[in-house]
């Protein structure tokens, strides 16, 4: 969502401003001053007021994320999402990203589907692409079938793309990982990803 990856022809949503790019039932807000996040702030790293900004609304991409100089680029105002990096470089991040928690319970959300992947941990984000989108990497979980969990999995490959996985979403639960310190993101029933291993 960085306004200055944009600017550089390294982000797909380039041109994007204003097209449907997720599922209608998804709002992305990137709130600043959740309590007891991380990434929680009143001044970015330029001094500019920080305030809750969405990202995308009822699956529409409504916004980019700027600091001062890619804002000026494009006589805009900065959005107060800068940061300073331990070379003293300046560049964009979002602060506490916001996903919409849904109706269902982990059990509920795993019983839409006849059978499924539960993804319990991630490997790593070496496999993820942040220009393309493209997703490849390892996770650990259960495979469900009929909402029971069958057997653990381990060293299976997930693969996809970013944007596809917003278009792909069919559910989403009603409660947040714990130990989730800057990104608020419900456990969420995908399709079209490609399973091996």
């Amino acid at each position: 969502f960085s306004a200055e990856s944009a600017q550089r022809g390294m982000s797909r949503l380039q041109g994007k401003l204003g097209e449907t790019i997720a599922i209608p039932e998804l709002t992305l807000l990137d709130d600043p001053h959740r309590q007891g996040a991380n990434r929680s702030c009143f001044l970015d790293a330029e001094g500019f007021l920080t305030k809750p900004l969405s990202l995308i609304e009822e699956g529409v991409f409504r916004n980019f994320l700027y600091h001062v100089e890619s804002a000026n680029k494009e006589k805009k105002s900065s959005t107060g999402h800068a940061v300073r990096g331990y070379s003293g470089g300046i560049s964009t991040r979002s602060h506490n990203l916001v996903w919409p928690t849904g109706e269902l319970n982990l059990e509920q959300l795993c019983a839409q589907n006849s059978k499924c992947l539960l993804v319990t941990q991630l490997e790593g984000q070496a496999g993820c692409n942040p220009v393309s989108g493209d997703i490849s990497i390892g996770v650990q979980g259960f495979l469900i079938e009929n909402g029971r969990r069958i057997q653990p999995v381990d060293s299976i490959t997930l693969a996809g793309n970013f944007f596809d996985v917003l278009l792909n979403i069919r559910g989403s639960g009603n409660t947040y990982q714990p130990e989730l310190t800057h990104s608020f993101i419900p456990a969420l029933l995908i399709e079209g990803l490609t399973v091996s291993g």
